[in-house]
């Protein structure tokens, strides 16, 4: 498992994770070493995606490491209420100009909130958004604030382990 996930983060930060048999988990260094945390209560989840793509390099090459925010120590407590992860959530990378320039994903993030997100973040380096809820949101509604595609799902309460396929 650890030579794995030293490979995959090799591919990305967020490989490991994929790889692990647990649906929430405290990553750092290059995403492979983690510390498996216990699911949250499930919650629906509105994902929109526009019809433009983001590139992950173009992204973090037009912010510097000091425009990257700290959040200070946190504690294992921090991270099993879904009060406190929308308190500390947020996306440094949705600073970037090149995220900036797309205004349609700073107005689908203001409609999910508007639809009573109680918490609203951009995916990785985009361009998806996505809106998590208490009860399940009206996808054609959302369809129709943002001008995109809406896929609605929920949170994991589990994961099966990966296999090898060999």
């Amino acid at each position: 498992e650890a030579q794995l996930a030293e490979l995959g983060s090799q591919l990305g930060a967020d490989i490991p994770f994929l790889l692990l048999d647990a649906p929430k988990a405290l990553a750092w260094g290059h995403g492979d070493r983690m510390l498996k945390l216990p699911a949250l209560p499930q919650k629906h989840i509105a994902l929109v995606i526009p019809e433009f793509g983001v590139g992950t390099p173009e992204v973090f090459g037009s912010l510097g490491l000091e425009e990257f925010r700290h959040p200070g120590q946190l504690s294992v407590d921090d991270l099993t209420r879904w009060e406190r992860i929308a308190e500390l959530a947020g996306n440094d990378l949705g600073t970037s100009p090149v995220i900036r320039s797309r205004t349609q994903l700073a107005d689908s993030l203001a409609a999910l909130r508007a639809a009573g997100a109680i918490m609203a973040e951009m995916t990785g380096s985009g361009s998806v958004v996505f809106g998590i809820f208490e009860s399940e949101p009206d996808a054609g509604g959302l369809e129709a604030a943002t001008g995109c595609r809406v896929v609605l799902t929920r949170t994991a309460l589990n994961v099966e382990a990966p296999r090898r396929l060999d």
